[in-house]
């Protein structure tokens, strides 16, 4: 083989070698950036706007069902067994704040 095959093999071999590189060095950078972009979705906040179904009939206090965990909850209006319910925030220990989900939007 003469120096010019081997030089023009070099050439092309390194060229696509550092493209590749770039290439998934660019679509992690890519990949990073959407990760960030989505919105919390554990802790505290990713239960505010969650829909949780009353365990029993209850007024004022009353546990409720959210992703198959039980909570202890508070609404200002009577809830029936079986109602959903929206979050819309979390008192201090733990306690949900609820409020009846119109059964037309539901």
């Amino acid at each position: 083989m003469s120096w010019y095959a081997e030089l023009f093999f070099a050439i092309i071999t390194n060229f696509f070698f550092y493209f590749f590189v770039l290439l998934f060095i660019g679509f992690m950078v890519l990949i990073i950036a959407l990760v960030q972009k989505k919105p919390v979705i554990s802790g505290k906040q990713g239960l505010l706007r969650e829909i949780a179904v009353a365990q029993k009939n209850f007024k004022g206090e009353g546990l409720v069902e959210v992703h198959g965990e039980l909570w202890k909850a508070v609404c200002k209006h009577p809830v029936k067994k079986g109602d959903l319910l929206k979050i819309l925030s979390i008192k201090s220990r733990m306690i949900l704040v609820v409020e009846k989900l119109d059964e037309n939007k539901a």
